[in-house]
């Protein structure tokens, strides 16, 4: 009995070193903190042999730089019209490239990343966010970046130079001529920027001439002779009109759909 009384007494004093190691070793793993997120450590706010409990707040701050993320707001137009894109599970809606604070474009294309659910309904846009390689840390997190964006539904539309179009107190229009060179003003609801030019929704049709110089001498119903814009900056007249809309500086290169990102800042159809 005593024998047997003795192995339990062992037995029990085992449990309780392994129940002390346990213990131990649950302690001693408080002493090292990891990270969920591969990133970049700033500054420790505490060094070696300080003494940290729950209430000394933040020991440093970690960002994560490769992948990074670049958010900005959608308007919820440009959304509707890509809404049926986005339901498509890793659809590549817009082909986005984002410039960085010096000016210079950055090389790499943004994947997509994240849409908020709602709408905000003071600014009436959507949260987004495109994902980009940024190994060499370009990007620094918290910095401001320009999207450019081109959204990948292709459309045939009429554009003209921004300085032809004039405003009043009832909205946009525009001076074209007519086949016996008389001025008439049409109204005229714009849509993008293309660079120097500007898309337009309605009111004008294919092959109209719109007046671009010496508007301040124009008025509604005269008669006046018109020149050619090509013929007076002394260019080739002949040109396309995708040669002329190329001179704006807008890019106007074909987006596949199999590389078309999320859009944020609107620059042209």
């Amino acid at each position: 009995d005593m024998a047997e009384s003795q192995l339990l007494q062992s037995q029990a004093a085992v449990s309780q070193a392994a129940a002390a190691l346990k213990l131990a070793q649950i302690d001693l793993g408080y002493t090292r903190l990891t990270a969920p997120i591969a990133g970049q450590v700033g500054k420790a706010l505490f060094t070696k042999g300080n003494y940290v409990t729950p209430s000394s707040g933040n020991l440093t701050t970690i960002v994560q730089i490769d992948p990074i993320r670049v958010t900005f707001s959608l308007p919820d137009r440009d959304y509707l019209e890509q809404l049926q894109a986005f339901k498509v599970a890793n659809s590549s809606v817009y082909d986005a490239t984002i410039r960085l604070s010096d000016g210079k474009e950055y090389p790499l294309k943004g994947e997509r990343d994240f849409e908020d659910n709602t709408m905000d309904q003071k600014t009436g846009t959507i949260q987004m966010s495109l994902r980009f390689k940024n190994d060499k840390g370009v990007l620094i997190p918290g910095s401001m970046v320009r999207i450019e964006t081109k959204p990948v539904e292709k459309h045939v539309s009429a554009v003209i130079p921004q300085v032809s179009v004039l405003a009043d107190s009832q909205g946009d229009y525009v001076y074209v001529v007519d086949g016996t060179d008389i001025v008439h003003q049409r109204r005229v609801t714009l849509g993008m920027e293309i660079g120097t030019m500007r898309e337009v929704v309605s009111g004008l049709e294919a092959g109209e001439k719109v007046i671009v110089r010496g508007l301040q001498s124009v008025r509604p119903e005269m008669q006046v002779k018109p020149a050619e814009a090509g013929t007076a900056t002394g260019a080739n007249g002949s040109k396309t009109p995708a040669e002329r809309a190329q001179e704006s500086g807008y890019d106007l290169k074909i987006v596949s759909s199999d590389k078309a990102k999320a859009s944020g800042d609107k620059k042209g159809p």
